[in-house]
């Protein structure tokens, strides 16, 4: 009888320990399928028509103009998913997500308006540093 207490003792407190551990890891790492989610999600939201670009990470000045130029002349939504605090599963989900979309973007208007976006936007911070100057 004590044999089977003791056993079932063991079990117990190796599946808590594995669930604990699964825990943690999880709260750190997230699912290890954010890839995978970030295309799928991406798919749909391109199927109903919804195109956003996702953004981790502190902003930058031109962050704003950018995401005004998006939505006025593409109606592109820029998102941020995550600040200065970015986990690996947020960056794996981001990088997953934008890659169909930037596709579809690409065969629904036959060029790489993100690209071109940003350079323009480039183009304007960089005028209006030089008038700032004068």
């Amino acid at each position: 009888m004590r044999r089977i207490i003791r056993s079932r003792s063991v079990r117990i407190i190796g599946i808590s320990l594995l669930l604990i551990a699964g825990a943690y890891y999880f709260s750190l790492f997230g699912l290890p399928l954010a890839h995978l989610r970030g295309r799928l999600t991406a798919q749909r939201d391109v199927a109903h028509g919804k195109y956003r670009i996702l953004t981790y990470g502190l902003p930058t000045l031109d962050r704003g103009e950018y995401a005004r130029l998006l939505q006025s002349r593409y109606g592109i939504e820029l998102h941020a998913i995550a600040g200065c605090i970015v986990y690996p599963s947020q960056v794996d989900y981001a990088s997953g997500y934008n890659e169909v979309v930037e596709v579809s973007l690409r065969q629904r208007f036959k060029r790489d308006v993100l690209a071109e976006a940003r350079s323009e936007t480039r183009a304007r911070m960089e005028q209006a540093r030089i008038k700032d100057k004068q």
